[in-house]
């Protein structure tokens, strides 16, 4: 992304960075590219001002302003890839095994619940489900790990 905005612009001359949501996949360069726009603003709404804080850890270290939009996001679903798959494992009819719904989201999590259900429907023995907002710290890591293994009652060797 760096290099295909250097193509336009020198990015230590941007002044603003509009930032329309956080899922990671838009936003995951955006450390970079504020360590290259030291002086840029970051424009973001409400949420998004909260959840760059929260997930990119940068309480004061950018100069973030939040504007309402009065937008409402309609898309609180699972992604579409993961909405095939389940479908795929609907028509295996999966007997005697078990399943664990996890996910590490910004906004609400609804999908780790909607994958739960699917699982359920398949015929999963389903285990606890595992949520982390954000990206997961090692250590958070370490923990759904340990939480795993005692669920499978097995002892984690790794």
């Amino acid at each position: 992304m760096i290099s295909r905005i250097s193509q336009v612009i020198d990015p230590s001359k941007i002044d603003y960075i509009i930032c329309n949501h956080l899922e990671i996949d838009h936003s995951g360069s955006l450390p970079k590219l504020m360590n290259l726009a030291k002086n840029a603003k970051v424009i973001t709404s409400l949420n998004g001002e909260k959840l760059l804080k929260a997930h990119f850890d940068v309480n004061e270290a950018w100069d973030i302003k939040a504007v309402k939009s009065g937008e409402t996001l309609l898309n609180n679903n699972m992604l579409p890839t993961v909405a095939a798959f389940l479908q795929y494992m609907k028509g295996l009819s999966p007997k005697n095994r078990k399943a664990l719904a996890f996910g590490s989201y910004g906004w609400g999590g609804q999908s780790v619940t909607q994958v739960e259900e699917v699982l359920k429907g398949c015929g999963f023995e389903v285990l606890e489900n595992i949520r982390v907002q954000f990206v997961p710290t090692e250590s958070k890591l370490t923990e759904i790990t340990e939480k795993v293994y005692q669920s499978l009652g097995k002892e984690n060797e790794g």
